[in-house]
């Protein structure tokens, strides 16, 4: 898949470790898996950070080109000049409830939701993990339940979440 990377910092994003790194993988994954079944042959994308393009890149060169659409997905702040075509495909992140002053507010679009990832769910059962440290069974059992809502289909309270719209059906 042809990429097209535009990197512009963003204040106050959480360090790419942890929980969070774990995140961005389940978004980057995300926005290439549906894209590549959407048959998109570029993808423009904007990130936060600079420590997410070898991801990136990874992900690009391992999916191949499905088509001739383009995409964009804006997953990071950018500026109308970052990016010259039109899209087929916009996929947009925003930040939940539970980002705090990362938040951004709501433009009205028209967007389905794909995926709310770092669910609130996810961060209750963080608490236990770290204060059980002294019963690895229970450890155990709070990080296998973790995993099972770290990120949902559906809409539900998250650090993160990734809207997809559909240009190309528009009329």
């Amino acid at each position: 898949m042809k990429l097209e990377l535009a990197l512009t910092p963003l204040e106050n994003l959480p360090p790419l470790q942890g929980a969070h790194q774990l995140s961005w993988n389940y978004l980057l994954d995300k926005v290439f898996a549906d894209a590549f079944h959407a048959g998109v042959g570029t993808l423009q994308l904007a990130l936060p950070s600079q420590d997410l393009a070898a991801e990136v890149e990874l992900r690009a060169s391992l999916t191949s080109a499905r088509g001739n659409k383009t995409a964009r997905a804006l997953l990071g702040p950018t500026s109308s000049n970052n990016f010259s075509k039109t899209a087929d495909t916009v996929y947009l992140l925003r930040y939940g409830l539970l980002a705090g002053t990362l938040r951004q507010p709501n433009n009205g679009s028209r967007v389905s939701h794909l995926l709310s990832v770092f669910t609130w769910q996810a961060r209750a059962l963080g608490l236990p993990i770290r204060a059980l440290g002294r019963s690895p069974q229970l450890v155990d059992r709070a990080s296998f339940a973790m995993r099972h809502v770290f990120a949902s289909d559906t809409f539900v309270p998250a650090y993160y979440h990734l809207y997809k719209a559909d240009l190309s059906k528009a009329s």
